[in-house]
């Protein structure tokens, strides 16, 4: 029982700080969010550097009925301290793939398997009752299977896309900070 609830715990702190990050703070906003100007007011205005805006909501896909997907997107230049994992440790590819490719995502490996997708598919997600076409751009791959869990069924895009994607230009969900 003991050992259960140990991995259950682990897998939580997982989930927790692959989403929301080793934050301290988080300013978040009533119903639709905060304006996205007051993520510049912060970080330039105020120098708050390590700032990171997040927009995030969940969407649907024919492929795989009964799972809602959460989407994440993430100024990728800001996510080094938040959630230094998420991306993976590569060489700035993919940073270079979310900002150059129109609705692309990275995706949990086990949810591209279950759907049949894999890099350079497109997976259908129905958004606000329309449905969109996302590009996968890689799989996520933690390398412990707590750390998989964690990230399952989490799509990761750019912040600009999803505000598009999500029918949220102009707002963001929250700011997370670190502060002393």
């Amino acid at each position: 029982i003991d050992l259960a609830i140990q991995s259950a715990r682990e897998a939580f702190r997982l989930f927790t700080e692959a989403v929301a990050g080793r934050s301290t703070h988080r300013i978040v906003g009533s119903g639709s969010g905060v304006p996205d100007t007051l993520y510049a007011r912060l970080r330039v205005g105020l120098g708050l550097r390590p700032s990171a805006p997040v927009v995030e909501d969940f969407v649907a896909s024919p492929l795989l009925p009964g799972r809602p997907l959460r989407v994440l997107g993430i100024d990728p230049f800001a996510e080094g301290p938040f959630r230094p994992t998420l991306l993976g440790e590569g060489s700035g590819q993919e940073v270079v793939a979310l900002l150059s490719r129109p609705r692309g995502v990275f995706i949990s490996a086990a949810t591209a398997e279950a759907a049949g997708l894999g890099a350079g598919d497109s997976l259908p997600v129905l958004v606000n009752g329309r449905v969109r076409s996302l590009a996968i751009l890689g799989a996520l791959e933690p390398a412990d299977e707590l750390s998989r869990r964690a990230l399952h069924d989490l799509l990761i895009m750019d912040i600009a896309q999803a505000q598009e994607l999500l029918g949220q230009v102009g707002r963001i969900g929250r700011v997370d900070l670190i502060l002393p």
